[in-house]
């Protein structure tokens, strides 16, 4: 059996941080390291930066956008 030696890892959220919903990618991260396997890091949340209304799938009605 092949043994993996890399993964990538998607969260909704900051993996290295421990206090992310219920640090279960934090921790599973952590196992996989421990093990020898390289883990790439992808967060895949919305930054701060993103949660402006034009980014939001549903916009509020008092928003315009002008093109």
């Amino acid at each position: 059996m092949k043994k993996i030696k890399e993964i990538t890892l998607f969260t909704n959220g900051d993996s290295n941080d421990l206090s992310v919903f219920s640090n279960v990618p934090y921790f599973f991260a952590q196992t996989l390291i421990s093990k020898g396997i390289k883990v790439n890091r992808v967060d895949i949340g919305i930054s701060k930066k993103m949660e402006n209304p034009i980014f939001l799938k549903s916009k509020p009605s008092n928003v315009r956008i002008q093109i």
